[in-house]
């Protein structure tokens, strides 16, 4: 294989390149070159033994007119400076090709840059510009410039002229004041100093002095130059006819009138209260019948008096006096005014015209049972009596309830009954105590209704135990407190087991005749054996008779009033009851 080296060699400060030739090998050629023959042929733009030079294209200085070469692989380019443009920067760019110069400019090329000559008018770096010839104000006088090219045009205020509106215009140059009037000019006018008589713009008018209206009180203006001449209708006289003929000179006005004097007459301005052309007339102020309510009216001079009807005042009796007005009712009476009078609405509690009577309400002795009444205003108060309570001490306790018995006896029950006692105003209550001994008591309550009545009441006592003796006692209470307790009776319910038997009772011969007869009903039996003394008048135990619908009912605890039969002697020393029948009631039945 062929090799190019590149020795250096320093001889004497000189480097001398020495290539040695080796045998080449396509591998051994560089930048693209091939290997032929031993010998490298290269690519365009390389050169050297094995191609490994770049060939400077730049050393030629191809680029013109101070361009920058830059060089590259078989070729170069050139930066050109601003203005030339080509491959080699040959060209010097014409500026001027975009006709840059406006309104007529005439371009010329330069490097880099141009040139505009400017028309006349124009300026500026493209002739762009026009040149404002208003800026230094040329028109004088208030004149408005306006700018054009290469020139301006003034347009001048009314009464100027010239190219710079220099000229003040002279109005008075056509003689415009008549009549001998005087022109003195101004800025785009003029006036007239008239002589007297005349006016107008020009002078042109005769005044007119009768335009004031100078002559008074209907009188004729005439005009002439500078003045007026006045014609006076009847009763004036005067330059302007401003005087009047005074017609008040004979003072026709009467009764203090005052006399005004007018066109070619007079008028009277009348004192109050008169009337008429000379105030000769009396003014009649009752004619319109000013006075109200009745009031009688009695005419004067300028004025009239009214004399009002009792209950009314004021100028023209209007008013109705107010009675109520020195508050004439007491104790918070209303008070209603009225014609010529007053009424007072009381307060509850009280009368009379002016409300000064409290209302006595003890009067009607409200407070009962004794009660002690106090008055006071529209109320009362009752102090009772020890036992009565209420409003109107109408309340207390309720009495002992009366003709307490029993009515009948089965071996689990007994029915009793009892008139209501006094209840003292209040509903009542009724309490049976039943007990097997005077000191063991249970409580069974009974409600009574507020009424007081004489109806009886009745109770049905369930739950008794058969063959048992048992006391019982009642009483009544209200809100205000218990009666008294009444005599306790005493009943024994019969066995459940018993034999119906019937046996003749004992006759009890009272007075004339009086039987006792023991009635066997259903399954009741009464063995009642009765030992009786004769007495006249009665005999009292632990027993008593009541009549009630024309039988006698003996009750056990009951007192017995037994009449005089005339033959026993012996009292009444036993009394038994013995139930006989589970099933019926009983009654002890004599007839009177």
């Amino acid at each position: 294989m062929g090799k190019t080296f590149i020795l250096i060699f320093a001889i004497c400060g000189h480097i001398g390149n020495i290539h040695v030739t080796a045998e080449c090998t396509t591998s051994g050629c560089e930048n693209g070159g091939t290997c032929s023959s031993d010998v490298c042929t290269c690519v365009a733009g390389y050169e050297g033994t094995n191609c490994e030079t770049n060939i400077d294209e730049c050393a030629s200085i191809p680029c013109k007119n101070g361009a920058t070469c830059t060089d590259a692989v078989n070729r170069y380019w050139c930066s050109c400076d601003a203005g030339y443009e080509g491959t080699n920067c040959e060209i010097d760019i014409n500026e001027c090709a975009s006709n840059p110069c406006q309104n007529g400019g005439t371009c010329t090329d330069i490097v880099n840059r141009y040139v505009c000559s400017c028309d006349a008018g124009y300026e500026g770096t493209n002739c762009e510009t026009n040149i404002n010839e208003c800026a230094s104000n040329p028109c004088q006088n208030g004149g408005t410039c306006t700018d054009a090219v290469n020139r301006y045009v003034c347009s001048c205020d009314a009464g100027y002229e010239g190219t710079n509106c220099e000229i003040d215009i002279n109005e008075c140059a056509s003689t415009p004041c008549r009549s001998g009037g005087t022109c003195l000019d101004s800025v785009n006018r003029y006036w007239c100093s008239c002589d007297a008589g005349y006016e107008g713009t020009n002078c042109e008018i005769d005044i007119n002095e009768c335009a004031s209206a100078p002559c008074q009180n209907g009188g004729t203006c005439t005009d002439i130059v500078n003045r007026y001449v006045c014609s006076c209708d009847a009763g004036y006289e005067g330059t302007n006819c401003e005087t009047n003929i005074n017609k008040c000179a004979s003072t026709p006005c009467q009764n203090g009138g005052t006399c005004t004097d007018i066109l070619n007459r007079y008028v009277c301005s009348c004192d109050a209260g008169y009337e008429g052309t000379n105030c000769e007339t009396n003014i009649d102020e009752c004619a319109s019948s000013p006075c109200q309510n009745g009031g009688t009216c009695t005419d004067a001079v300028n004025s009239y008096t009214c004399a009002c009807d009792a209950g009314y005042e004021g100028t023209n009796c209007e008013t109705n006096i107010d009675e109520c007005a020195s508050t004439p009712c007491q104790n918070g009476g209303t008070c209603t005014d009225a014609v010529n009078s007053y009424t007072c609405a009381c307060d509850a509690g009280y009368e009379g015209t002016n409300c000064e009577t409290n209302i006595n309400e003890c009067a009607s002795t409200p407070c009962q049972n004794g009660g002690t009444c106090t008055d006071d205003v529209y109320r009362y108060r009752c102090s009772c009596d020890a036992g009565y309570e209420g409003t109107n001490c109408d309340t207390k306790p309720p009495s002992t309830p009366r003709g307490f018995t029993i009515d009948y006896i089965q071996y689990n029950k007994a029915r009793l009954s009892w008139l209501p006692g006094n209840n003292g105003g209040l509903t009542q209550t009724f309490v049976i105590q039943l007990g097997t001994g005077e000191r063991s008591w249970e409580d069974t309550e009974v409600q009574d209704k507020v009424e007081q009545n004489d109806k009886p009441i009745s109770k049905i006592l369930t739950g008794l135990s058969d063959s048992t003796t048992y006391f019982v006692r009642m009483y009544a209470y209200n809100k205000v407190g218990n009666s008294p307790l009444s005599e306790i009776l005493i009943f024994t319910t019969s066995p459940i087991k018993v034999e119906t038997e019937t046996k003749t009772t004992t006759t009890l011969i009272v007075g004339v005749v009086l039987s006792v007869v023991v009635v066997v009903v259903i399954s009741y039996a009464i063995y009642v054996r009765i030992q009786l003394k004769r007495t006249r008048d009665s005999v009292q135990k632990d027993g008593r008779a009541q009549k009630i619908d024309g039988q006698v009912n003996i009750h056990i605890g009951d007192s017995i009033n037994i009449p005089d039969s005339g033959g026993y002697e012996n009292p009444y020393t036993d009394l038994k009851t013995e139930m006989r029948d589970s099933r019926s009631p009983y009654e002890a039945i004599s007839t009177m």
